[in-house]
């Protein structure tokens, strides 16, 4: 068998890379201490640089968190004047490019500097100058990120929130909690996070380093943390790693320094593999350079020598860095696809096989860069540059497709639920105050009943709807029908949303309509071309909070049976929950997420509070409307960036809530512009007058979306469903190969003619 060749320390150095944690304090040059020192007066214990370097630096024989913090106080003694930091932060940033560094960021706490009359401001201006200085010398994009510290009372926590948050335009990009983590939660804190998080200024946390799992739970529960800073005792706990897989929450992996800490007993025992295997997005950071003695380039040798990681896992390290940089997505797009295309060249240039990058060329694909225009120098596959081709029905309805909000109880096909309501002597005059002479008359009144200007006509559209699915029979043959159809639309995964509730009039209780609905669904999965997941919900308008709280609790226990198909819980209705009344809902979804539960909740339909609302206390990975997402583009920016998908469908409601407002074009559109996920739901199908396929023509239309995008926007459901990561990863695959065939059979298959071997 043939050896493959390893990645030289040489050609590891030329690869593009992203360093997303690296301390300024702990990342200064020794001999830059010593000459600043002699500047200042500051009195050294040796101003030989290779003494000095000892004493700032630690190795494997590091015995504990207090000596490796010894050095700090050396450096901090040097930087407590405005050149100084000037310096600094240049020569950090000066370090990281000659590693071949492409994008940086670097940490500090301003409270550090401050021992010798700078006030925060100044010691911020000090750092943003010598980041400015340094953009402008190298071609690197470098970013600030805020630290408060965990030790320090919680209003000096919020005062440095609002430093980054006045310091956004300057080039800080986030906020950070460092510090010792026993005894010191970050929830103490969280006062600073509700600040930072209704900025939409992203945050990291240090956590799960010097403590457990819990540490990184809290930071997630409590600030809401888009990346976790260290996290190596997530490994403790499957399920919350799970939460922060299908999260898509960033580890920043320090081996080499968890070594010196003693976060680990030894660098192979380090989780970091595991993490990678299991699917976290893992990006090796080196946190101190200078105290820790390493370099970016050092830590990805580390793991190709340690653990075995392989070209293709090597370059996909590579990307995740760019992936989860605290930048808009615009730029990583950019910075992603450029970065990708530098790093395959350097690869192909120094003889490397890069076969695996075809093997895995579903992740590539996810990164939206058409890989055969990377500039490896190869000849693209003739005819790759083609025209724009027209999208046909036959390759609408062939493509694989989700439906990741359906509503049990709107989503019958009319000739069912006509079917039922005779059989079952329904008198609609009770119920809708008119009779109905045929199936058709039904369907019109129930199809424009969100438009209709009769009083309470959705009501009374909704009424007739669940009326009849209240017997273990009906909803039985309410669910094969549900699936029968979207299996014909060509949905390969469904989640079908269900109130329990509504379904209680004929004595069941909540759990024996879910076990109607679960076995059936599993019933269908076996004879079907379909995924089924269910998603329990609650009515944001007419449940109370103590119903609220017993739907959830039957939601929690369902998702933690063995086998069972629910996958999360929703917060729906005609308007998000009011803004003054969420506090009464607060312990539900604090249990929620301690149960680690995906949520999925309406938001943005009047404003863009409920949607900050939803994510940052509701705990919400979806939103449900998002219509007026438009009118705070920061949110949209952070709605992008951290990946958070708005469920949408050509429905009148969204029509409605549109029809005013101030962008051009579709709403479809301008989300896909600002590259935020968005999901195509079919939410209640007799409430809208066409079928999956006709809508999504209409969307293609509308929207005069490329074959590209269309494919980008048919994987969103894929990517960004509730259920379990592994499935996830299987059907974003599937996904491709399928599509990849339906191009073919219709003369299309030139998009994804893409090759990597140097000898073509």
């Amino acid at each position: 068998m043939a050896t493959v060749k390893k990645i030289s320390p040489e050609t590891m150095k030329k690869l593009p890379k992203a360093e997303l944690h690296r301390h300024l304090d702990g990342s200064v040059r020794p001999i830059t201490i010593i000459e600043l020192a002699k500047e200042q007066g500051v009195k050294l214990p040796t101003f030989e640089e290779k003494d000095l370097t000892k004493l700032v630096s630690v190795d494997e024989t590091c015995t504990s968190l207090e000596q490796y913090l010894l050095g700090f106080s050396i450096t901090c003694s040097v930087l407590q004047k405005h050149y100084a930091l000037v310096r600094a932060m240049y020569e950090v940033c000066e370090d990281a490019w000659r590693d071949g560094v492409r994008y940086l960021e670097v940490r500090f706490a301003p409270i550090l500097h401050t021992n010798e009359g700078m006030s925060k401001g100044e010691v911020m201006e000090a750092v943003c100058e010598g980041r400015v200085m340094a953009m402008y010398r190298y071609p690197i994009k470098i970013q600030i990120i805020v630290c408060a510290m965990r030790q320090l009372p919680a209003s000096e926590s919020y005062n440095i929130a609002e430093i980054a948050w006045r310091y956004r335009h300057k080039g800080v990009a986030a906020f950070d909690l460092a510090g010792p983590e026993h005894g010191f939660s970050s929830k103490l804190h969280k006062t600073a996070f509700e600040l930072i998080r209704n900025k939409c200024i992203h945050c990291t946390i240090h956590s799960g380093e010097a403590a457990g799992w819990v540490s990184i739970q809290d930071s997630i529960r409590y600030c809401g943390a888009n990346r976790i800073g260290h996290g190596v005792r997530l490994i403790d706990n499957l399920a919350l790693m799970e939460y922060v897989i299908s999260h898509e929450i960033a580890l920043e992996c320090c081996p080499t320094s968890n070594l010196h800490t003693k976060a680990i007993e030894s660098i192979a025992s380090h989780p970091i593999r595991k993490f990678f295997d299991a699917g976290v997005i893992t990006v090796p950071c080196t946190d101190n350079t200078t105290v820790s003695n390493v370099t970016l380039t050092n830590e990805y040798l580390l793991l190709q020598d340690k653990f075995g990681f392989t070209v293709e896992e090597i370059v996909r390290l590579l990307d995740y860095g760019f992936r989860s940089a605290f930048i808009t997505s615009t730029e990583k797009r950019r910075l992603r696809a450029d970065c990708l295309h530098d790093t395959l060249r350097i690869l192909a240039e120094d003889g490397h096989d890069l076969s695996d990058i075809l093997k895995n060329d579903v992740y590539y694909r996810s990164i939206g860069a058409n890989l055969s225009e990377t500039g490896i120098p190869i000849a693209p596959p003739e005819g790759f540059r083609h025209a724009r081709k027209a999208i046909s029905l036959e390759v609408l309805k062939a493509l694989p497709k989700t439906d990741l909000h359906c509503r049990l109880d709107g989503s019958v096909s009319i000739d069912l639920l006509w079917k039922e309501l005779n059989d079952a002597k329904i008198d609609l005059m009770k119920i809708a105050g008119r009779e109905f002479a045929t199936a058709q008359e039904l369907a019109d009144f129930i199809s424009g009943a969100e438009t209709d200007t009769l009083a309470n006509a959705t009501y009374i559209a909704k009424a007739i709807t669940r009326c009849v699915l209240q017997t273990p029979g009906q909803l039985e043959r309410a669910v094969d029908n549900v699936l029968s159809t979207a299996a014909s639309d060509g949905v390969k995964y469904m989640e079908l949303v269900v109130r329990p509730l509504c379904h209680t009039e004929g004595k069941l209780t909540p759990e024996q309509v879910l076990d109607v609905i679960t076995d059936r669904c599993k019933t269908n999965m076996a004879t079907l071309a379909i995924k089924v997941g269910i998603v329990v919900y609650a009515n944001t308008v007419t449940d109370d909070p103590i119903v609220f709280r017993k739907l959830a609790e039957v939601a929690v226990a369902y998702h933690d049976k063995y086998g069972s198909p629910v996958v999360g819980f929703g917060c729906y209705g005609d308007d998000a929950i009011p803004q003054k009344s969420f506090k009464y809902f607060l312990s539900t979804f604090e249990y929620l997420k301690s149960n680690n539960m995906n949520v999925s909740m309406v938001a943005g339909l009047k404003g863009v509070g409920s949607i900050l609302q939803a994510i940052h206390e509701g705990g919400a990975s979806r939103i449900s409307g998002a219509y007026h997402v438009h009118t705070f583009p920061r949110l949209m920016n952070f709605l992008a960036t951290q990946g958070i998908p708005v469920e949408l469908s050509l429905t009148p409601k969204l029509r409605a809530h549109t029809q005013n407002a101030t962008f051009a074009g579709s709403p479809f559109r301008l989300l896909i512009d600002n590259d935020i996920p968005i999901t195509i739901c079919s939410f209640r199908g007799l409430f809208t007058p066409s079928n999956r396929v006709t809508m999504l023509e209409n969307i293609v239309q509308d929207c005069k979306l490329s074959l590209d995008e269309l494919l980008k926007l048919l994987c969103n459901g894929f990517q960004h469903n509730f259920s379990h990561s592994s499935e996830s990863r299987k059907m974003q695959e599937e996904f491709w190969r399928t599509a990849k065939q339906v191009l073919s059979d219709n003369g299309c298959d030139n998009l994804f003619s893409i090759n990597f071997n140097a000898d073509s």
